[in-house]
């Protein structure tokens, strides 16, 4: 019996918290549609902004497709390299799947996209700290 009580307060836990998890995604994020291809901590069509995280803050060496930190930016600061990625798009440091431009229309880009889109990045980094 007694194991049956911890056994529910252990699940209620873990159900709160990845509550808390998909509640503290940012309004910015579901604004431009970005939940649609990641989430915080699985992988959708992209990978969990967690995994970025931890890549980017020099927590896991590699992304799946091999690519090291220096390799994927280029030597760029993370946060820069980040917020150009989500502004033009592009492929290749998570697999295959292209990461479509959020801020590139005609090559203008929009200065509230630019607050939007680093706001978002400076979330993602955040996380794995």
């Amino acid at each position: 019996m007694k194991s049956i009580i911890v056994s529910m307060f252990a699940a209620a836990g873990l159900m709160a918290a990845g509550s808390v998890l998909a509640a503290d995604v940012p309004a910015v994020a579901k604004k431009y549609d970005c939940i649609t291809c990641h989430d915080v901590d699985k992988k959708k069509i992209g990978p969990s902004w967690m995994e970025i995280s931890k890549f980017y803050n020099g927590k896991s060496e590699k992304t799946p497709s091999g690519r090291t930190v220096q390799e994927a930016t280029g030597g760029e600061a993370a946060d820069l390299f980040l917020e150009e990625k989500i502004s033009k798009g592009g492929h290749g440091n998570w697999g295959n799947q292209p990461m479509l431009a959020n801020d590139n229309v005609y090559h203008q880009q929009s200065p509230v996209k630019q607050a939007d889109i680093k706001e978002l990045v400076h979330y993602i980094l955040d996380l794995a700290k």
